[in-house]
Order: structure tokens, then C-alpha cells, then sequence
């Protein structure tokens, strides 16, 4: 039997009203249990959280009405083997469609869209986001104020992290090669309170790779 890992989900950004397809895999709550995606024009599309990797809450600003529209799904629904829509509750009419990537059925919610890969460089992105799957599970990301528990918000061409503890963020390019072979060098992450790089001996505005471990 086949499992569906990877879900393709389509919608229309609320903000530019540009057509997208994302990718959603499984494996990503493993690492994180809050997961945002925005449109490349910065608007938030949908975000995703999970406290048990079995019920997710799905959260996405309607296109329609621009009202934000809540969907409690269990993890078959959110990983369908057949395809599954989102309805706009007020209007009764789709505004997302669900289809695992294994059967390539994933349906433009409206015409006119371009379909095409989110990030802009999906092996780097991949490579990253391994990295901090593994960089949790050590507990070394984290902020400087000590909350080991940050959002992660996914971009085309970064990652970013947020605490909300403290208002601290920073955020990791995923653009090119070197992006990629950079950031597998790097052991621990350490957001710094009401800064967005740390360099302990202020001579510069880069990120500190000393020990290992990077501050931003």
C-alpha cells in the first residue's frame, strides 16, 4: 500500500490574488509543531499546527471574503489519498483543493494560475530544513532569552524563526548552493533578543560561526 507523504495543496493568495501550489510533507511536524507558508508577495497563505502529529488545525485567510477560515483535519485528511477541498463557509465555495503528490490530480482552484515549485531552490530548502530537524531534536535551536520552542515560517527563499517570548527573529537564506553547504557546517542556532545577527565582538554585521554555532 502506498501512503501519501506529501500533500499539493492549491489556493489563491488572499492578499495578491496570485495562484499557488504547495508542497506539504508529513515529515515536517516531526520537527516543528507550528508550520506558516507565505506568498511570495509576503502575505501569509495558511499556516499549520499540530500537537500530536494526528489532528492538525489549518488556518488560511479566504480569498472571498477575507475572513480567516479554520479547518480541524485529521492527518488522512491533510495527507488524502483521493483529494480533498477546503469551502469557504460564508460563500460555500472552494477555495483550496488537497491531492497527494503521488497521483499529480492536484486542481487549480481557479483558472488563470501558473503552476510552479514554491521555493526557489528545492534541494537547498530540503537540506536546511533537514538540518533542523535534527538541530531540535538536539535542542540546539533556540533564543537567547532560553525558549527552546520558536515559530518557523516558510519562505520561496528563506526560513524564518520568531520567538514569541521576546519579539527575537532571524531567518536563514535558502536561495543557493552555497546556502546549503554553509548551514550543514553550522551545529547550534541562537536567535538574539532586539537583533537580527549577533557578533559578541561587534566588528561586523555577519553571522558568528565560531564554535559552530550561529547567533541571529
Amino acid at each position: 500500500m502506498v501512503i501519501a507523504t506529501t500533500t499539493e495543496m492549491g489556493l489563491r493568495c488572499s492578499s495578491c490574488g496570485r495562484e499557488d501550489e504547495q508542497k506539504i510533507s508529513m515529515f515536517v511536524f516531526g520537527a516543528f509543531p507550528l508550520v506558516k507558508v507565505a506568498c511570495v508577495c509576503g502575505g501569509q497563505l495558511f499556516s499549520i499546527s499540530t500537537k500530536d502529529r494526528r489532528r492538525f488545525q489549518l488556518n488560511l485567510t479566504c480569498p472571498l471574503c477575507q475572513e480567516t477560515h479554520t479547518y480541524n483535519l485529521s492527518r488522512a485528511q491533510l495527507w488524502t489519498e483521493k483529494g480533498f477541498s477546503l469551502y469557504c463557509p460564508r460563500s460555500g465555495r472552494e477555495i483550496a483543493h488537497l491531492a497527494p503528490q503521488e497521483t499529480g490530480t492536484h486542481q487549480p482552484v481557479s483558472d488563470g494560475g501558473t503552476e510552479r515549485d514554491y521555493f526557489i531552490n528545492r534541494a537547498v530548502m530540503c537540506t536546511i530544513l533537514d538540518r533542523l530537524h535534527r538541530m531540535i531534536n538536539q535542542g540546539s535551536l533556540s533564543c537567547q532569552c532560553g525558549n527552546l520552542d520558536l515559530e518557523l515560517e516558510i519562505f520561496p527563499d528563506r526560513v524564518g524563526f520568531f520567538c514569541e517570548h521576546c519579539g527575537a527573529w532571524g531567518s536563514i537564506s535558502a536561495q543557493f548552493e552555497a546556502d546549503g553547504e554553509a548551514f550543514t557546517s553550522i551545529d547550534e542556532i541562537q536567535l538574539v533578543q532586539n537583533t537580527r545577527v549577533h557578533d559578541p565582538n561587534g566588528a561586523s554585521n555577519e553571522p558568528t560561526r565560531s564554535r559552530k554555532r550561529r547567533n541571529i
